[in-house]
């Protein structure tokens, strides 16, 4: 049987030479892209540089970043020495108080891999479980994505290393901080009767962000505000007040 004989194309030494590299660099590219997809995909609260501009608002519209009230509220991180060293001890206390191996140190750390619609199940009982509670989880996760989204945007305005020194994204404000607030709020709104045990875990997940030394506490104070007024306009949208009904209505024969 006589060998296949390749087109004269192929057969040019210097077309061969340019397909190989071609192709070396397809592989080479494919390797780098899909080694390093596992890595984004664990980043729980470090979006892409363009997911905040496609990523859709259920709540609360783009106008509210733009306007000088958010602004105003947003505020700026702390330039004078006194306050600046008053954060840095913050942290290093909040570390200090958190020794390796400790109760509090991994509950941080299990937030910092995980920190979603879900993290304040555990207040309601076992059975506050998201995947039986259709209408409630829509309520937190819609209020928990407008405030991700609001929150990274937020970050824009001011750059500030965190204190570990990293740059990925602005330590100011604190989106774990406004994301608590926000879910902390909604959540007293449907059982008033937890609102303690909700304060203090929103105020733990703040603290906790400190013991990682993600956070100072200018950057938390600087969340909690942004959060409250994003909830303040949430509650004003009619999409939330028929996600809100709709849950309440769900979690009727569980409330007390």
């Amino acid at each position: 049987m006589n060998n296949p004989q390749l087109p004269d194309f192929f057969r040019n030494s210097n077309t061969s030479r340019a397909i190989r590299v071609v192709l070396m660099r397809a592989v080479l590219f494919g390797f780098v892209f899909f080694a390093a997809c596992p890595l984004s995909l664990h980043c729980q609260n470090v979006p892409p540089s363009n997911a905040i501009l496609v990523r859709p608002r259920s709540y609360v519209g783009d106008e509210i970043t733009s306007s000088d009230a958010f602004k105003k509220v947003l505020g700026k991180p702390p330039t004078d020495k006194s306050e600046l060293s008053k954060d840095q001890d913050g942290v290093e206390n909040a570390v200090k108080n958190a020794p390796e191996g400790g109760t509090e140190r991994n509950q941080a750390m299990r937030e910092e891999k995980h920190f979603a619609a879900d993290s304040f199940n555990g207040e309601f009982g076992p059975w506050f479980k998201m995947d039986a509670l259709p209408a409630t989880s829509r309520l937190l996760q819609n209020a928990f994505d407008d405030t991700w989204t609001i929150g990274h945007e937020a970050k824009r305005v001011h750059l500030r290393a965190r204190p570990d020194g990293t740059t990925n994204t602005s330590s100011y404000p604190s989106v774990h901080a406004m994301e608590a607030t926000v879910l902390c709020g909604i959540l007293k709104m449907l059982q008033p009767d937890r609102a303690a045990e909700l304060d203090k875990h929103c105020e733990e997940i703040g603290y906790h962000r400190l013991i990682l030394r993600k956070h100072f506490p200018s950057d938390l104070v600087a969340g909690h505000r942004v959060g409250k007024c994003i909830l303040k306009q949430m509650i004003q949208s009619p999409a939330f007040k028929v996600d809100f009904a709709n849950a309440l209505q769900e979690l009727r024969p569980y409330l007390k």
